[in-house]
């Protein structure tokens, strides 16, 4: 299956706007998508591009469409593709919860 086969139901999908969580908004999402049914999504609103959830997600069975509408505004749909049990002892990995535009780097030049 691909996006054109379900973006006709992805005004539907439930939106998660994480743009303002602080920490790490990952187990109330995987609950979400554990409780879908195929044909099911969610659209998801960062201020980055969650590479690492789309792995996350593809293990439970869903397929993604990313579009980066702003300079720090990425929407992601999330479509249950099929019903795939997640490996929940298997952790959620730290680079997912690195929010790019907020790490503040300081450089002293000598």
């Amino acid at each position: 299956m691909s996006y054109e086969n379900w973006k006709g139901k992805a005004q539907w999908f439930q939106t998660m706007d994480v743009r303002h969580i602080q920490g790490s908004f990952f187990e109330g999402l995987k609950k979400r998508a554990e409780a879908l049914e195929v044909g099911e999504g969610l659209h998801i609103i960062q201020t980055f591009e969650p590479h690492p959830l789309y792995a996350v997600m593809e293990g439970l069975g869903y397929e993604h469409h990313t579009e980066q509408r702003g300079e720090a505004e990425f929407h992601v749909w999330f479509c249950r593709v099929e019903k795939k049990e997640g490996d929940s002892s298997a952790p959620f990995k730290p680079l997912a919860l690195l929010n790019y535009p907020m790490i503040k780097v300081s450089a002293s030049v000598r």
